[in-house]
């Protein structure tokens, strides 16, 4: 009984049992009503296409079966081994992390992932759940980090140059001395974040909400590209031209 349910189970054993069956069915009845030598090559022409159509069909459930089963096990990975801090436990994260990535499958939640000087430019993050996780030191270039969920994140002297990061929840995380050059954070939300001594050079801020957060500077602000849907925090505040232009940037009270 145990044999028939693993076969039921795997799809390429049930392919073999349902081919021998379907064979002496058909011999069966060759043998019981005894046709043509024309009827047998027809049939046989027909059972032959079958016999294909049925092969591609097989392989493909067994292919996406086994995708299926190698994304369960690369995610159950990354979570298992959230916590490891050490050189060996951040490259076998960043290697199932890819893996997902180049299969499209979706990262589960991340949360205080050690991913400390991970080498993820380029990576496709988008939407991904990184609360907490530690990213410090990572190298984060060109990824693509959309809408991702980086609230209370640690990424001191991350490398996140010329990245992604529209619409992405930076809320009370730790931006020490990163690089942000040229990184997109158009309507990223930087509530509290700690901003002390990053580099903004040309950080796109449109939209974004800096309010509450802390350590910035006018300098700092001053070689970013803000607009006026720029939310600052309480202890700064922007000066227009008459024509919509940036005048310029000062502390509240100075």
């Amino acid at each position: 009984m145990e044999k028939f349910r693993k076969i039921i189970r795997e799809p390429v054993y049930l392919g073999i049992f349902i081919f021998i069956f379907i064979g002496a069915f058909i011999a069966f009845l060759d043998i019981k009503y005894q046709p043509s030598p024309e009827d047998i090559l027809v049939e046989a022409h027909g059972l032959l296409m079958d016999i294909a159509l049925f092969a591609i069909v097989l392989v493909y459930f067994t292919n996406r079966r086994n995708k299926d089963d190698q994304a369960r096990e690369y995610k159950d990975n990354i979570i298992a081994f959230s916590t490891w801090g050490e050189r060996e436990g951040v490259l076998r994260k960043i290697y199932y992390i890819k893996r997902l990535i180049e299969m499209g499958e979706k990262l589960p939640d991340m949360l205080n992932i050690q991913l400390q000087n991970a080498d993820l430019k380029n990576a496709s993050l988008q939407d991904a759940k990184l609360l907490a996780a530690n990213l410090e030191g990572a190298n984060l270039q060109f990824a693509h980090l959309e809408r991702a969920a980086l609230a209370s994140a640690h990424l001191l002297q991350a490398d996140i140059r010329y990245s992604f990061l529209e619409g992405a929840n930076f809320r009370k995380a730790n931006l020490t001395d990163a690089l942000l050059l040229e990184a997109d954070l158009k309507g990223a939300d930087l509530q509290g974040a700690d901003m002390n001594n990053a580099i903004l050079e040309n950080t796109n801020f449109f939209e974004a909400n800096l309010q509450g957060a802390k350590n910035l500077t006018v300098e700092q602000l001053e070689s970013a590209k803000i607009n006026k849907g720029t939310i600052l925090p309480n202890y700064l505040k922007i000066i227009w031209n008459d024509d919509g232009t940036l005048k310029e940037i000062e502390y509240v009270g100075a």
